[in-house]
């Protein structure tokens, strides 16, 4: 088992300027989506960065993002990713 928690970091209410700041460092973006919809966030970080950020496979987010996004169905696929 890898162990992940010592690489999450929860904000609570962080700036829009911390938020762009943060997401230049970003080695990965996971916008993960348990209902239909999609976030501003995963759109953000692709312009900020211009790197594909990793999403929820919903039919939005195929629809909206594409191949600008890597599809993910399991988040516990990332876990290696992060390792």
């Amino acid at each position: 088992m890898i162990h992940i928690s010592n690489k999450i970091i929860v904000l609570n209410s962080p700036s829009d300027d911390d938020v762009a700041a943060l997401m230049l460092n970003f080695q990965m973006f996971y916008f993960p989506s348990r209902f239909e919809g999609w976030g501003l966030a995963p759109s953000i970080y692709l312009a900020l960065t211009n790197k594909k950020p990793y999403v929820s496979a919903t039919r939005v987010n195929l629809e909206v993002l594409g191949d600008s996004a890597f599809m993910i169905d399991n988040w516990a696929d990332l876990v290696p990713l992060l390792a």
